[in-house]
């Protein structure tokens, strides 16, 4: 419905390079679709990116130099919406991709622009639907049976991301869902809970002291947004900034909740596994 076909037709005798297009079935769950794009391609290196993502000139050039030495790149991603929105200035408080070197590669894995060694797509295929966890869940998988990561910071792309508050609240929820899912794998992410058990005991505190208590429940609140603000103050404009830190704490508390629901889950899901194996 976005007139990708009839682009593609349009700017094919005008590209550097030949392009196969391949029309799969309508509404393809983006793993799925991901899955036939690696079974299609024919070269031994693939590149993911995003349709709402802009990859930089040199993008390509520094993803295969990353990739004669290692079997996954990714790099950074800048905050770049088409429009500013209250809806963009939340998702822009969330990005922390360093500009040079990191120690921590998994950290930023990411299919909005990568590139991979096709073999690693074939031995880690990704679940056919998406829950915000894919992209990390299959570096680490691939990481943990020797295949080398890195994290290029030329590899730079411009990601527009969300434009509604409706998609941001989705985010977070599939986020904090696909999270909890796979903290055995990911990750126990301690300071979300630590702020989780602080809101908790805040907010008790104005039975005792209605005015205190409910100021202290504010900064326990808007406590992560805060410490996002302070990280950002220098790569959004002030009113975005200020705007993003007001509107935050409803998005916290979504990623909360399904992060908790995602974790229990899990729990759940162990203990039926246990008592289906036989001793």
């Amino acid at each position: 419905t976005d007139r990708t076909v009839q682009t593609i037709h349009h700017q094919d005798p005008f590209l550097p390079f030949p392009v196969r297009l391949h029309l799969g079935p309508p509404r393809m769950p983006i793993g799925a679709a991901r899955n036939l794009g690696v079974k299609l391609a024919r070269a031994p290196l693939v590149a993911f990116v995003s349709a709402d993502a802009e990859i930089e000139p040199d993008w390509v050039a520094h993803a295969m130099a990353s990739l004669e030495t290692t079997d996954m790149a990714f790099g950074p991603q800048v905050h770049a919406p088409q429009q500013w929105s209250v809806a963009a200035a939340v998702r822009g408080l969330r990005y922390q991709f360093p500009r040079g070197p990191t120690a921590t590669p998994l950290r930023f894995a990411s299919n909005v622009a990568a590139a991979y060694r096709k073999p690693v797509l074939l031995r880690f295929p990704f679940e056919p639907g998406a829950n915000a966890a894919e992209d990390l869940l299959l570096a680490i998988r691939a990481k943990a049976t020797g295949h080398a990561v890195t994290y290029a910071p030329g590899m730079v792309v411009r990601h527009r991301d969300v434009g509604s508050l409706r998609q941001e609240l989705r985010k977070n929820l599939r986020e904090g869902a696909g999270c909890g899912r796979y903290a055995a794998e990911l990750g126990v992410q301690w300071p979300v809970l630590a702020w989780g058990a602080l809101l908790a005991a805040a907010a008790t505190l104005p039975f005792f002291n209605l005015a205190w208590g409910l100021a202290a429940l504010a900064g326990v609140l808007w406590l992560p947004a805060l410490r996002r603000g302070l990280r950002h103050r220098k790569d959004m404009p002030a009113r975005h900034l200020m705007a993003g830190v007001a509107a935050s704490p409803p998005f916290d508390l979504a990623f909360l909740v399904q992060y908790l629901r995602g974790l229990l889950g899990a729990r759940r899901h162990a203990r039926q596994r246990s008592k289906e194996i036989p001793a």
